[in-house]
């Protein structure tokens, strides 16, 4: 089983790991950390990188900017 970093996501999808960690937070990629702190790096499975690649990333995306127009 692989897991891979937000900058391993953000590379796989051509967008910044900052993008990334907003829809970690947002609840829109599923992520867990390693560690417990808040600093703690976040991990990706595989299966949410197949997931994402099955709904359309680009959505996830679109998703996000109208949170964000939002607030």
């Amino acid at each position: 089983m692989n897991n891979y970093t937000v900058e391993d996501v953000a590379k796989i999808f051509q967008y910044h790991p900052a993008t990334i960690r907003r829809l970690i937070k947002k609840g829109r990629i599923f992520a867990f950390r390693l560690g417990n702190g808040k600093k703690s790096p976040y991990r990706i499975k595989h299966e949410e990188i197949e997931r994402l690649i099955e709904i359309g990333f680009e959505e996830q995306i679109k998703e996000l900017r109208i949170v964000l127009q939002d607030n």
